[in-house]
């Protein structure tokens, strides 16, 4: 708990303020254990009361797990919203949310406090496993964030299918901010 514990102190310390202007954020929604249809529907509700309005949300999408083997396919969702919270902010408060579900957030730090950049690796990364939820910060308006916490745009969202097909349905046109290509353009090029 060292490692998060950490991250919380420097996060109240450096950003507990909001921004006064709203930004959009793109979030990916997902899992693959339990009611998954259920936990989504329930995330949207906790992400409009403690994150912001959403937006645009997409389909609900099906895939096999990546990076991993398992025998239960996952469901995606993508939603675009906005916020007034720092990006770290909404680090802490996506983290609070996964964690409220169970997800252990610790096994995704070092001994040193920081965050393990192994899906940075195109290979399997010793952190895919089967969930009941995850929440991953694709875009934070058109910024790029790099630190020991965050990696924002995400860094594999160019190579998931998973995560493109749901964008390309609700924001097609949204030019990635690192590539210089559209959303369109990344999911055609799969």
């Amino acid at each position: 708990m060292d490692s998060l514990c950490s991250f919380h102190q420097q996060t109240n310390l450096q950003t507990i303020k909001m921004n006064h202007k709203s930004i959009k954020v793109v979030l990916l929604t997902g899992g693959n254990l339990g009611d998954v249809r259920k936990t989504l529907t329930d995330i949207k509700a906790v992400i409009e009361e403690k994150i912001g309005k959403i937006e645009a949300a997409s389909s609900l999408y099906e895939s096999v797990a990546w990076g991993f083997e398992s025998d239960y396919p996952f469901l995606n969702q993508a939603l675009v919203l906005h916020t007034t919270l720092s990006a770290r902010t909404l680090l802490k408060t996506i983290w609070e949310i996964e964690s409220s579900y169970g997800k252990n957030i610790e096994a995704y730090f070092d001994a040193t406090g920081r965050k393990i950049k192994s899906e940075k690796k195109l290979d399997a990364s010793p952190h895919y496993e089967s969930r009941i939820i995850d929440i991953d910060i694709l875009f934070y308006g058109d910024e790029i964030i790099e630190d020991n916490y965050l990696s924002i745009p995400h860094p594999l969202l160019p190579y998931r299918k998973f995560v493109l097909e749901p964008l390309n349905e609700i924001i097609p046109h949204y030019r990635h901010p690192i590539l210089g290509k559209t959303i369109h353009e990344l999911y055609a090029s799969l």
